[in-house]
């Protein structure tokens, strides 16, 4: 269990976002720690959905690694937006790994 944790080595968000039409969307993910969100690379999701994930090996706010009590704290979603019309774009999945040893 994650309480017993010696090394924390990385935080995966994982997400599936789709997209119902063309131009494609954008999708990233979003950590708040310590009151401030930290966004992840942009994605680009074809139709009709794929599976993306973002990797934090270490916390964005102290560039260090993480440890259990900032993990306890830790928020996670996504972003999605889309130019142009029509169509949607959505999330519908989101969870997160944590590794650890």
């Amino acid at each position: 269990p994650l309480w017993a944790a010696q090394h924390i080595y990385k935080v995966t968000i994982n997400y599936l976002a789709s997209r119902n039409a063309y131009p494609k969307g954008r999708a990233r993910s979003i950590l708040k720690t310590h009151g401030q969100l930290y966004y992840g690379d942009y994605t680009f999701p074809d139709p009709p959905g794929e599976w993306r994930a973002q990797d934090y090996e270490l916390n964005p706010y102290t560039n260090e690694k993480w440890t259990k009590d900032e993990l306890l704290a830790l928020q996670a979603g996504i972003s999605i937006d889309v130019q142009g019309w029509p169509g949607d774009f959505m999330c519908d999945r989101i969870y997160g790994e944590i590794y650890y040893l």
